[in-house]
């Protein structure tokens, strides 16, 4: 806990730092798209910068999920000295945290339509814990595509904020 406060103020700082690692490995892609969250629990907000897509959802305590926008950044590697935007975004208790790949709303079908952002909200609307959450969005992003093997990776997250 006592770290936090210094993690939150420097959240943009440590985005930048996070380009100084180590050499890319032959064969494995050298950008990194990231983010990074800092959960205030006083004020109820997530802190966060995002180096990529922003390919992400908060589903409220209420089971609303909401598309956050957020300005985002470039990819980690391509620029060692990109400034990144601090956001922040309302984040009560019981409110979870759901993150993809572009893989999931860049799906096609057979006929050449994107999955998209609106079907996944869609498919998240029935969903009360991160288990679901993912077992909805794979479900749903594959009855699209009509088949098993997606064109692009799938990589799916959900995290949620319990009361301790």
């Amino acid at each position: 806990a006592q770290n936090q406060p210094t993690l939150a103020r420097d959240v943009t700082a440590f985005a930048v730092g996070a380009d100084d690692e180590p050499e890319p490995v032959p064969g494995v892609d050298e950008f990194e798209r990231r983010g990074l969250g800092v959960e205030h629990p006083e004020a109820e907000t997530l802190e966060f910068v995002d180096a990529g897509h922003g390919l992400w959802f908060v589903v409220g305590p209420d089971g609303e999920c909401r598309d956050v926008a957020c300005e985002g950044g470039l990819v980690l590697g391509i620029q060692p000295d990109a400034a990144y935007r601090r956001e922040s975004v309302p984040f009560p208790r019981g409110s979870r945290l759901i993150v993809f790949s572009d893989g999931l709303p860049e799906q096609r079908n057979p006929d050449g339509e994107q999955f998209g952002r609106d079907r996944a909200t869609k498919a998240l609307r029935s969903s009360k814990a991160p288990r679901d959450d993912v077992v909805a969005l794979a479900r749903a992003v594959r009855d699209h595509a009509e088949t098993d093997s997606l064109s692009d990776d799938l990589t799916i997250a959900s995290v949620a904020y319990v009361a301790e």
